[in-house]
């Protein structure tokens, strides 16, 4: 089946969005109903700042956002506190790495709560 595409009855390629023929059908029936999807979304914000793609732009100060400029030779290869493209992008994963990580130790520790909660009874008087 290699080369096989799944297309919807208006010929859209939904196979480059997923590799799961339900969510192709899903991606389907949602154009079909014209229901806004991410990948509708997506679409909408392009294109796409470059910088941001390659994690190049810095918004860590007020003095920016400063973009690094990887190609050009006489574009600015630091930004306004003197950190380069590796800097910034390591700065950049750090901090979305840090936000992410966050957001998983507080749903942790939400669910460590109430799983130490003691069970509640039924209607009946009897446990779950």
């Amino acid at each position: 089946m290699a080369g096989m595409h799944n297309r919807n009855r208006q010929g859209q390629d939904f196979d480059k969005y997923s590799i799961h023929t339900d969510a192709q059908d899903m991606l389907s029936i949602a154009k079909g109903e014209n229901i806004e999807t991410a990948w509708d979304r997506l679409a909408d914000q392009e294109p796409q700042c470059g910088y941001c793609a390659l994690g190049l732009s810095c918004r860590n100060c007020a003095m920016g956002p400063c973009r690094i400029d990887p190609f050009d030779e006489t574009g600015p290869k630091r930004g306004v506190c003197g950190a380069d493209a590796d800097i910034v992008v390591s700065r950049n994963l750090a901090r979305s790495i840090a936000d992410r990580g966050s957001s998983v130790a507080y749903f942790l520790a939400h669910a460590g709560q109430i799983a130490s909660m003691p069970p509640t009874s039924t209607s009946s008087g009897r446990q779950p």
